[in-house]
């Protein structure tokens, strides 16, 4: 049944755009607010105290579609777009029928405790968070078409990921490891050129790795990067235990995946494609594997369109 959807969601890569298309193809009419939730420009306008000014904005556009608009559904991404505040006034004031939360990060990087409360349903991409709330719906991420394709294969291995943590530390090892048995490697680490320069500057730390890079990677180039390569890199952050986006879409496009998170061994998913490695002892790590050929199992369980049919309410 087509809904009216007020959809509001960080500006992460192209996800949001991606969503929101999904929704339409579903046959639902979509008004979407997308929001800038992370970077250096962030964090810039919270040093100079515009940050505030800059969700007063989105609020007002908020205002203007729901004066506007009736909706059946409030679909919200995250939610750190508005203060716990705001959030109140919205609920109390309640210009939708049905409202849906989603979290694709941790409680432990943010506190989300009380949006949990006043939304219809709550998802989280973490199952620890999941399990330490009763109202919290454990949904783990998704995968969409581009990562369904093949291509010719080029590399042996992909890693292509922001940093953070020991990320450069291990990536550095699993490179020398992969070089002294001869595969092709595609590895790059992203950081903003402006924090980096900050972390120079002000801490005296200096990120040293050959794959690092200051200039992002489109979604789309991505994509084919997934579809030329035999097994994906996936080095967790430490602080969370939710599976990330680029394991979800591994399982789409039907690669080897090495992961460091070791709570994938409980997924559905869970097969003969996935090697589960510890981050004190990388230098054990097996890639003779890659070349074994295995399917994974509930794969179009995860694919876009099942995933938001989960979220959406039936009524």
């Amino acid at each position: 049944m087509s809904k009216r959807i007020l959809f509001i969601c960080p500006k992460y890569f192209n996800y949001c755009n991606v969503i929101r298309d999904e929704l339409l193809k579903l046959g639902h009419i979509v008004d979407m607010i997308s929001y800038n939730a992370t970077g250096f420009s962030l964090v810039l306008l919270n040093k100079i105290g515009l940050a505030k000014k800059q969700k007063s904005i989105y609020y007002n556009k908020y205002r203007k579609l729901v004066n506007k608009n009736k909706y059946d559904l409030l679909f919200v991404i995250k939610g750190d777009v508005f203060s716990e505040e705001t959030w109140k006034k919205i609920f109390a004031e309640r210009k939708f029928k049905n409202s849906v939360l989603y979290q694709w990060d941790s409680f432990s990087n943010y506190n989300y405790k009380n949006l949990i409360k006043i939304f219809d349903k709550t998802f989280s991409f973490d199952r620890s968070d999941s399990n330490r709330f009763e109202r919290l719906i454990y949904l783990p991420l998704f995968y969409y078409g581009d990562f369904c394709y093949q291509e010719q294969i080029e590399y042996d291995l992909l890693f292509v990921g922001i940093w953070h943590s020991d990320r450069i530390e291990i990536l550095n090892k699993i490179g020398e490891i992969a070089e002294y048995e001869g595969l092709k490697v595609y590895f790059k680490i992203y950081y903003p050129f402006l924090s980096w320069l900050y972390l120079r500057l002000k801490n005296g730390k200096s990120m040293q790795s050959p794959y690092l890079t200051f200039k992002k990677i489109s979604q789309k180039h991505l994509s084919r990067l997934y579809r030329k390569t035999k097994c994906i890199i996936d080095i967790a952050n430490p602080r969370q235990s939710g599976l990330t986006m680029r394991t979800i879409e591994c399982v789409g496009a039907n690669k080897k995946l090495i992961t460091t998170n070791q709570n994938i061994a409980v997924e559905d998913f869970y097969c003969e494609n996935i090697q589960i490695v510890r981050r004190d002892t990388i230098e054990n790590i097996d890639l003779n594997y890659i070349n074994t050929k295995s399917e994974y199992p509930n794969r179009e369980k995860y694919r876009l369109d099942n995933w938001l049919k989960s979220i959406l309410p039936d009524e």
